[in-house]
């Protein structure tokens, strides 16, 4: 029996927390040392404006990339939004991102971050991202594209520490869970998206030691 044929089931607790113990073992803000010593005011003002412009290049990617999710959310035909989660819960994520609701919107802030450091639109578009930036956003753009539970899996699960705060993080993960929880979730899939944690994670654990090491410097 192939996997879409095969009836999905909601992920229980066991998987839910085998997930949280993989982002456990690898999660890349338990090795950061950058954030806390911007939080600090300790970091050198050059690995600030990095840091910012790493941010705002990372979200410039992924933001375009949620629309997939919208497109491929399994309740997208619901008779309204009102009666949906996963469609809803991404189209407010984009509209958020890209300053459609209220507010500036997340790009925004992260340019507006690069202005009051005194960065000038040409400094922003010209920087080119390290290797490591590079890797972890099109690591999660991939399985984005592949399925709508990979997608939710590496961005909701991992990929939500690229530039998010610690309380948005927790958040986004709590959201993650519950969409994964709706899906209904066939074993293969199950696979797929541990999978898809783990590349992810790995891919943003050398992003996190490549910019630590610009407080060595």
């Amino acid at each position: 029996m192939s996997e879409r044929q095969g009836a999905p089931a909601r992920p229980d607790g066991d998987y839910l927390e085998e997930l949280d113990r993989l982002i456990a073992a690898h999660d890349p803000a338990k090795q950061d040392r950058v954030t806390p010593a911007i939080a600090a005011g300790t970091a050198p003002r050059e690995v600030v404006r990095r840091v910012a412009l790493e941010s705002y290049h990372a979200g410039r990617w992924l933001a375009p990339e949620v629309a997939l999710l919208i497109a491929n959310a399994p309740d997208a035909y619901a008779f309204t939004i009102e009666q949906t989660r996963h469609y809803r819960h991404w189209a407010e994520r984009l509209a958020a991102l890209c300053g459609f609701s209220e507010g500036p919107g997340e790009l925004r802030r992260r340019l507006e971050r690069c202005r009051e450091l005194g960065l000038t639109d040409a400094d922003v578009r010209d920087y080119a991202p390290i290797p490591e930036t590079i890797a972890a956003v099109f690591t999660t753009l991939y399985y984005i594209r592949r399925s709508y539970e990979e997608g939710v899996a590496a961005l909701g699960y991992a990929g939500v520490r690229l530039g998010a705060a610690d309380a948005d993080a927790a958040a986004a993960r709590r959201q993650a869970a519950e969409l994964l929880r709706l899906a209904g979730l066939a074993p293969a899939a199950r696979e797929r998206c541990r999978e898809a944690i783990r590349n992810v994670l790995l891919v943003a654990e050398t992003r996190v030691h490549a910019m630590n090491r610009w407080l060595d410097g």
